[in-house]
């Protein structure tokens, strides 16, 4: 028998210039969820991204479900900051 772990939600797997953009990494996470640490530090540029969105307020996060894994909620202001990206 034979197992396979995958410990991504697919946020290393967006392209680079998504990886930078704060809208396309919350819509990913609204989206999913979660994220593991191992996608988290891919790269540097998405490194960058996940502390941005968690720092500035976006999301909260959750590590109860375990290693790797974070689970992840839309703040209040995460949900306005893709709203005003967002057309009527």
């Amino acid at each position: 028998m034979t197992f396979i772990d995958s410990f991504s939600s697919g946020l290393d797997d967006l392209p680079l210039r998504k990886q930078r953009s704060t809208r396309h990494v919350l819509q990913h996470l609204e989206r999913h969820g979660r994220f593991s640490v191992f996608e988290a530090t891919d790269n540097d540029t998405i490194a960058a991204t996940v502390d941005r969105v968690i720092r500035r307020g976006y999301i909260e996060t959750d590590i109860s479900c375990g290693y790797p894994w974070t689970k992840t909620q839309l703040t209040e202001a995460g949900k306005a900051y893709l709203a005003k990206l967002t057309p009527a």
